[in-house]
């Protein structure tokens, strides 16, 4: 999306209010799409973070495919 801006930026050479109108109500729209966008992750990650239970995880050494040998790791 910021691409459109920068290519926005560039044709505001051409002298049209309209245009500057348009540039500037884009670049805020953007940058509050940007700042809730953040706001999302931030607050998605913490309740992540609360949220997580230690648990035992399952896996292999990726290197005896055919053996299918399977190690049970524990995250306590």
């Amino acid at each position: 999306m910021w691409s459109i801006t920068a290519a926005a930026w560039t044709i505001s050479n051409l002298d049209s209010q309209w245009f500057y109108f348009f540039f500037t109500i884009w670049a805020r729209v953007l940058h509050y799409l940007d700042v809730i966008r953040l706001i999302v992750v931030i607050t998605a990650k913490t309740v992540g973070m609360f949220t997580d239970r230690k648990t035992d995880y399952a896996i292999s050494d990726g290197y005896s495919l055919d053996a299918g040998d399977v190690t049970l790791v524990s995250m306590k």
